[in-house]
């Protein structure tokens, strides 16, 4: 993903740069995130046996990641136009890499065990792009010194992953989901008004945020718990909820 820079989703850190990288040393198709849809038919049409890496490049918001799960833990089934579906067994079947502007939505236990989120850095935008800084396009144009140097660096992290595993990224990705999905307003209520170990009424805190803040446009009450749960998520508390007649109360803990 790209990193949050309070404007929602604005692109150009280098995503599909990365994947570029990729190409050069495994075997990649990439895929229109905006085009790819799993149930198609030939959505794999263009997996062969020698694909490593598939790349669906720029997913949309509220991309189904859910319909990936076969592909990621069990088999690729590949069917081309005007020829027999072939499997391409687990061991073999590509690995998925998904670019996004978005974070990618599925909190459940199935969903956080097949995907690892990482957000890119801020070095490079859609105003400072990576020709800014070296006067050249990447992997166009370089010199055999330049592509030495290029897969000394890729054998490296080659070299890291196999000896360490992946190391988890240091970014909360909760908290930008958070950041993208309610306003900044409400996450300086919540920093400042709701402390862990307190019990608070719903339509109390509710009513209290938008008589301090008029100017944000007023949603649903679901769409407001959503916050709350988004942004206990966001800073490590649990969110315990209750009611007592037709009073509903939420309390945050540390989880």
């Amino acid at each position: 993903m790209d990193p949050y820079r309070g404007e929602g989703a604005n692109g150009g850190a280098g995503k599909s740069l990365l994947t570029q990288a990729f190409n050069k040393i495994r075997a990649t198709t990439i895929e229109d995130g905006k085009r790819f849809h799993t149930n198609e038919r030939f959505a794999l049409s263009n997996v062969n046996y020698d694909t490593r890496i598939l790349v669906i490049d720029d997913i949309p918001d509220h991309f189904d990641f859910s319909k990936l799960f076969p592909l990621i833990s069990e088999r690729a089934v590949v069917e081309k136009k005007y020829q027999d579906k072939f499997v391409i067994a687990y061991e073999k079947s590509p690995k998925i890499v998904l670019t996004s502007n978005y974070p990618i939505d599925g909190d459940d236990e199935s969903s956080k065990r097949r995907k690892v989120e990482f957000i890119l850095s801020d070095t490079f935008s859609s105003t400072y792009r990576p020709f800014d800084k070296y006067a050249r396009r990447l992997f166009d144009g370089w010199s055999k010194e330049e592509w030495e140097k290029f897969y000394i660096l890729m054998a490296r992290c080659i070299y890291s992953f196999l000896k360490h595993g992946i190391r988890k990224p240091q970014i909360n990705v909760k908290e930008r989901t958070l950041k993208m999905n309610s306003p900044k307003e409400f996450i300086h209520y919540a920093n400042t008004h709701l402390k862990p170990g307190q019990k608070y009424n719903k339509e109390t805190i509710f009513a209290d945020f938008y008589a301090q803040n008029p100017n944000v446009y007023q949603i649903a009450m679901k769409g407001f718990r959503a916050w709350l749960s988004m942004y206990a998520a966001a800073y490590g508390f649990k969110m315990t909820e209750s009611h007592s007649g037709n009073d509903n109360f939420f309390e945050y803990t540390l989880a």
